[in-house]
């Protein structure tokens, strides 16, 4: 398997996602195919070795014509098992965060069509050795699939990448008592980027801020507020000003909560934020296909606040 051809994301706000399944020292493992570019045939003269690097990084191999790092997914995880000839591992490069990177895999089985619904999260299972670089299971013909948290695991082997490295620039963000006028909903399944997202809007001023962390919970709390706007005569519009979501969550992903939200509750008038990691061209016209007005790609925190601002019409100090 050379290239990853699919229609990645099939039609946008399907509730639906296509995983490619690998395997790494006799374990399954999956990723969102949106996040891969290519799956390369890996030989050892690919390589160019840097000293000093972090556990796992094996060096660096060229992509396009650029340099990027090669993560050796079995020293990473510290896998136990029985090592494949060298010719026959598989590097699968990923794209993600506005970051490429490549990760050193035994084999790469097949990609699988599946709901948002089949993921279980990591929080209600139970693994032997948990791992925060999975951030659920999903199963699949009788095998149990552990989905990688590729930001997770970028994050500790370049931290610079990650969203805490953007939390110093939020922090010089400038506090305005006109942002607690705004009732914002806010969708994020990372413990970790909802913890740190929130905690920067909040100090910037957004206290009216409903969290939650999947897409499910946060469409059942709209829909509760429309409940409430309407009961008492007010238009659906009025209910919240607006939402923040990422698009990859277990139950409900974030292009089919906007896509649900403009067209089943008929909400057109309330500006819809993606934060995402998967925000390329590609994604950015399925986020405008199913009516949100702006897309940021992860860990910018710092331009989140702006676009709040923007769509939320809130006056510079």
């Amino acid at each position: 398997m050379s290239g990853v051809k699919t229609e990645i994301l099939l039609k946008a706000g399907t509730n639906e996602l296509e995983i490619i399944e690998f395997g790494a020292a006799g374990k399954a493992y999956g990723v969102n195919v949106a996040k891969v570019k290519k799956v390369l045939h890996y030989t050892p003269d690919m390589l160019t070795r840097i000293h000093g690097t972090p556990r796992g990084v094996e060096g660096v191999i060229y992509f396009q014509n650029k340099p990027i790092l090669l993560i050796n997914l079995r020293e990473f995880l510290r896998l136990e098992g029985a090592p494949i000839p060298e010719h026959r591992q598989l590097a699968i490069v990923t794209q993600f965060n506005d970051v490429t990177a490549a990760f050193l895999v035994d084999a790469v089985n097949r990609i699988h069509r599946v709901s948002w619904k089949a993921l279980s999260p990591l929080e209600e299972i139970s693994l032997v050795g948990n791992s925060p670089c999975v951030t659920g299971t999903i199963t699949i013909e009788n095998r149990v699939l552990m989905v990688l948290d590729l930001e997770h695991l970028m994050s500790e082997v370049a931290p610079e990448t990650s969203i805490k490295a953007t939390v110093a620039a939020a922090k010089n963000v400038a506090v305005n008592p006109l942002r607690s006028s705004l009732r914002v909903i806010y969708a994020e399944d990372s413990a970790m980027i909802r913890r740190l997202t929130s905690e920067q809007l909040r100090k910037a001023g957004f206290t009216n801020l409903q969290v939650y962390e999947n897409g499910q919970l946060a469409l059942n709390a709209i829909r509760e507020l429309i409940g409430k706007a309407e009961t008492q005569g007010k238009p659906a519009e009025t209910a919240f000003d607006l939402l923040l979501t990422d698009i990859e969550m277990p139950q409900l992903d974030g292009l089919t909560l906007c896509r649900t939200l403009r067209e089943e509750l008929q909400v057109r008038a309330v500006p819809v934020v993606i934060y995402s990691s998967l925000i390329n061209e590609q994604m950015a016209a399925k986020c405008r296909s199913v009516g949100s007005n702006a897309h940021i790609s992860k860990p910018k925190i710092e331009q989140i606040v702006e676009v709040l601002d923007r769509l939320g019409n809130v006056a510079a100090n």
